[in-house]
């Protein structure tokens, strides 16, 4: 595959092709399985023009090709590469950010995921503290943006924390550094029926809390 702005490799000790899985066929990986998409940053967004990284790791993967690729590859252009599903202590990591879960569908032309049984991570510079959320469920909107249902939030990387809070739906929204300002990276969490929880015991609710 020619160089391009955007591209994709893949690395897993035990790849194979498999026809006819999905539009172009598949190649499935296993063995433990890395996954790079590379592309450059989106300079009206404020990330300059450093090229931006999404690292995937995960024991097992299925790549999805399009109808012009060829599945005997390692490198493919943004355009040959349908998705990637991946199972089995799923990571994807990126400038900002951290997602674990059991299971992931990545469609990398589009920046959109779901994850099941997920832990989104991140460090707010602004106010000084790590983020993790929980849920069954949480879905990539963008390269920007997640979306969760019955969700923990916390500053500390624990199943059950001591302290937490609660909330029926979460919007979380990720503003990157700006290169040319040095503003710092920062989030804004958009959430609804809020409960602050000690242990399981709610201490007090909010019906929406945003910022």
């Amino acid at each position: 595959v020619a160089p391009s702005a955007e591209r994709i490799e893949f690395v897993a000790p035990r790849p194979d092709s498999a026809d006819g899985v999905g539009a172009g066929g598949a190649i499935i990986l296993s063995g433990g399985v890395a996954v790079t998409y590379s592309k450059p940053g989106d300079v009206a967004t404020g990330e300059g023009t450093a090229r931006r990284t999404v690292e995937l790791t995960a024991q097992r993967a299925v790549v999805f090709l399009s109808p012009d690729a060829d599945a005997g590859r390692a490198r493919y252009e943004l355009g040959q590469v349908e998705g990637v599903y991946l199972e089995g202590d799923v990571v994807a990591s990126s400038a900002g950010y951290t997602l674990r879960g059991a299971r992931m569908y990545y469609d990398l032309r589009t920046e959109q995921a779901i994850v099941l049984d997920a832990v989104f991570w991140t460090y707010d510079a602004v106010r000084g503290m790590p983020l993790y959320m929980r849920a069954d469920a949480i879905r990539q909107e963008s390269r920007s943006q997640w979306t969760a249902h019955d969700v923990r939030m916390a500053n500390v990387g624990f199943a059950k924390p001591h302290f937490a809070i609660g909330a029926t739906d979460v919007t979380l929204t990720m503003t990157p550094q700006d290169d040319q300002t040095g503003a710092p990276a920062r989030q804004t969490i958009d959430a609804k029926e809020v409960k602050f929880l000690a242990g399981d015991l709610p201490l007090t609710f909010a019906p929406r809390v945003k910022g």
